[in-house]
């Protein structure tokens, strides 16, 4: 049985799902920013954030991503890298992550939470409904063209996991052959093939383990095979494992940082349509997803928090 409620939290609504073992906090104001991620068995909180406390605020466009809450997770929609793509000029993490999505107020008195947003730029929608059922809280996807000239896209969620000492992360359905996209304090170059879990000497991925502080990593994976794909963060109270299909997600972004990025300590797991941050990249190598005129796009993704 799930519940449905809305709390104030420093200033903003959070629309709170939740079931008898987990419990998901969204803030519609904050580019529909999921500021929690909680299991009720444990009191374990996944959602991460910068600094000793969270603090959340509201960005307004033209404002990097650096100087946002860093905190839980984002929309990335329709690049994550700053880019111009058919004579726009798409900003950095895209067009939805620091504006305000609408809610369906219909949607929520089914305890269930339908947000959308029509971005300012490009011409396009998303819409997203998140759902808990048990252990799981699923996302829904639908992303619109609402023109009528085909347009490309580079869709991402962007959590921000919080990271403990003894972490394990594990894959299936994966490729255990990563690509390098950047990296600091460390040796490589981009499009370099890291193996998971030892790429090499002094780093392991599995632990999150770049070798050192002063470093970070970004990193793409690939399916394996056909079927569902999956990650797992594994704690010493519980794992939460992300699943997607690989048919609509294509890629797993890695992002990892031992203080090299701006001092920061995190953990990313981003589910992506492409194997890059900018869409314009993904558009020159002929590798971008594209919606057809007034096309829509569904897809969804999963969390589910486990024991043990």
């Amino acid at each position: 049985m799930s519940v449905a409620r809305r709390v104030e939290r420093q200033g903003f609504t959070v629309y709170e799902l939740r079931s008898e073992t987990v419990a998901v906090g969204v803030i519609p104001a904050l580019g529909a920013k999921i500021v929690s991620l909680r299991s009720l068995a444990t009191g374990r909180e996944w959602m991460g954030h910068a600094g000793r406390r969270l603090r959340l605020f509201r960005n307004r466009s033209g404002d990097r991503f650096s100087d946002s809450p860093l905190a839980g997770a984002d929309e990335c929609f329709p690049t994550v890298a700053a880019c111009r793509v058919l004579g726009r000029a798409v900003p950095d993490h895209g067009e939805a992550w620091n504006r305000a999505w609408r809610v369906d107020a219909r949607a929520w008195k089914t305890k269930t939470l339908r947000t959308t947003l029509t971005l300012p730029l490009s011409p396009l929608g998303i819409e997203r409904t998140v759902s808990v059922e048990g252990s799981t809280v699923r996302l829904a996807y639908v992303l619109v063209n609402r023109s009528r000239r085909r347009q490309p896209y580079l869709w991402a969620f962007h959590p921000l996991l919080a990271m403990d000492p003894g972490d394990r992360l594990e894959i299936a359905g994966l490729s255990p052959a990563f690509r390098l996209l950047k990296a600091h304090g460390l040796a490589g170059e981009p499009g370099d093939t890291w193996r998971f879990p030892r790429p090499r000497a002094g780093v392991r991925l599995d632990r999150l383990d770049l070798g050192g502080p002063g470093t970070y990593a970004k990193l793409f994976a690939t399916a394996a095979r056909p079927g569902r794909a999956s990650v797992g963060l594994r704690k010493s109270d519980g794992t939460l494992r992300l699943s997607f299909d690989p048919q609509d997600v294509a890629a797993l972004g890695l992002w990892i940082s031992r203080g090299g990025w701006r001092g920061h300590e995190q953990l990313a797991l981003e589910p992506t349509t492409g194997a890059a941050d900018s869409l314009a990249d993904l558009v020159a190598g002929a590798a971008a997803a594209w919606l057809e005129p007034l096309q829509h796009r569904r897809f969804e993704i999963a969390f589910e928090l486990l024991p043990g």
